[in-house]
């Protein structure tokens, strides 16, 4: 069964203070501004797999294969971190 998920709401919910980066590491703070650079359906995928922890949940919650998930993470992950990651 599909899980319904609003995702304004997952976004706003998930909202990133800046100021929660200020005593965290550099790395951190070097990606910041690259996670506010992301469209809405990348940031969705992402705030799911860290809340559910398995492409095959994510992609049933998007009704996609958990390969497009896989494939959809790490273009993310090249986006964000590029070589640092």
């Amino acid at each position: 069964m599909k899980r319904k998920i609003n995702i304004d709401d997952l976004l706003t919910e998930y909202e990133i203070d800046y100021s929660m980066f200020t005593n965290m590491d550099d790395r951190l703070l070097s990606i910041y501004p690259k996670w506010l650079e992301l469209n809405k359906a990348d940031k969705t995928v992402i705030i799911l797999y860290a809340e559910y922890h398995s492409y095959r949940e994510v992609g049933r919650i998007l009704g996609i294969s958990h390969t497009t998930i896989a494939r959809c993470i790490s273009n993310i992950r090249n986006k964000i971190c590029g070589r640092i990651c």
